[in-house]
C-alpha cells in the first residue's frame, strides 16, 4: 500500500492540486518530540535587519525590455531591492531577504500555485511571487504574459549575476 498519486479537489469537485509520488523513503528516524508544536514554536528569532548578500538579476528579459534602475530600501526588518525594467514588456522585480515570523502564521493568497522549472510560486494575471535561497521575490508586469513572468523568475536562479 504505497501511494502513487494524491489529488486535491475544491468544493465544486474540480481538481486543484495533484501530487505524483515517485519515491518514498521508509524507516526515517526522527527525534522524539519532532512534531511537538511547543518545541518548534519557542525558537528565538533575531531582531536584526536581514540584508541581501547579493542582488540577483534575471538572465531572461522579454524582447524589447532593458534594465533601467535599481533602488535599495531598508524596511523595519529586512533590506529590499527594487529592479525596474522598461520597454515593450516593462516590469518590476523586487528582492528581499526572507524573514522568519515570530509566531506561526497562516496567510491567504490569491492566484494559482505554480511550479515552473525551479520556481514554486503564486501566480496571478499580472504578478508572481516566490521564495528561493533565503530570498523572497515579487515580479509585477501588467503587459507580461504568465509564461514571460515564469521565464523571468526561473532565470534568476540559472546563474547569479551580481555586481
Amino acid at each position: 500500500m504505497m501511494p502513487q498519486l494524491v489529488q486535491v479537489y475544491d468544493k465544486n469537485g474540480a481538481e486543484n492540486i495533484t501530487f505524483k509520488i515517485s519515491k518514498i523513503e521508509f524507516g526515517t528516524k526522527l527525534d522524539e518530540g519532532y512534531f511537538e508544536v511547543e518545541n518548534n514554536a519557542n525558537e528565538e528569532y533575531s531582531n536584526t535587519v536581514n540584508s541581501l548578500d547579493e542582488i540577483v538579476y534575471p538572465m531572461y528579459l522579454p524582447t524589447g525590455t532593458k534594465f533601467q534602475s535599481e533602488e535599495t530600501v531598508t524596511t523595519e526588518d529586512a533590506e529590499r531591492v527594487i529592479l525596474t525594467f522598461t520597454g515593450d514588456k516593462s516590469f518590476i522585480l523586487i528582492e528581499e531577504a526572507s524573514t522568519s515570523p515570530k509566531e506561526f502564521e497562516v496567510t491567504s493568497s490569491s492566484g494559482e500555485l505554480v511550479f515552473y522549472e525551479n520556481v514554486l510560486g503564486n501566480l496571478t494575471e499580472t504578478s508572481l511571487n516566490w521564495s528561493m535561497d533565503g530570498k523572497d521575490y515579487y515580479i509585477i508586469g501588467d503587459n507580461l504574459t504568465n509564461e514571460e513572468l515564469l521565464k523571468v523568475a526561473s532565470s534568476t536562479s540559472v546563474i547569479s549575476l551580481t555586481k
